[in-house]
C-alpha cells in the first residue's frame, strides 16, 4: 500500500471516529429533548430533534454507520408528519439505542 493510500485511510478513520463521537452526543441530546418534551417549547424541541435526525440520517451512511440511516429517517419523518408524542418517543428511543449499539460495536472493530 502506498503512502497516499495509507494517509487517505488514516483520514477516513479519523472522520469515522469523529462521526461516532458526534452520534453519541446527538443520542444524548435526543434523550434530553424527549425528557423535556412535555415541559418545553414543543415546536422548538421537535425542530431540534428533526435537525439531529436529519444530520444523523445523512452522515451515517457516508461514515460507515448505515444501520443508523433508516431509524434516523423514520424519526425525522414522524416529526414532519406531526406524529403523536408517543410515536416520536418510540422512534427516538429506537434511534438512540441503535446509535449506541452500532457505535459501540464498530468502535471495537
Amino acid at each position: 500500500m502506498n503512502s497516499s493510500m495509507r494517509k487517505f485511510e488514516e483520514q477516513q478513520k479519523i472522520l469515522r471516529e469523529q462521526f461516532a463521537e458526534r452520534a453519541r452526543a446527538d443520542a444524548a441530546r435526543l434523550d434530553e429533548l424527549v425528557a423535556e418534551l412535555p415541559n418545553a417549547n414543543r415546536l422548538q424541541s421537535l425542530e431540534e430533534m428533526r435537525h439531529l435526525a436529519h444530520r444523523l440520517s445523512g452522515g451515517a451512511g457516508i461514515f460507515g454507520f448505515g444501520e443508523i440511516t433508516e431509524p434516523a429517517g423514520i424519526l425525522e419523518s414522524s416529526i414532519d408528519v406531526d406524529a403523536s408524542d408517543a410515536e416520536i418517543l418510540n422512534n427516538t428511543k429506537s434511534l438512540t439505542q441503535i446509535i449506541r449499539d452500532t457505535v459501540q460495536i464498530k468502535a471495537t472493530q
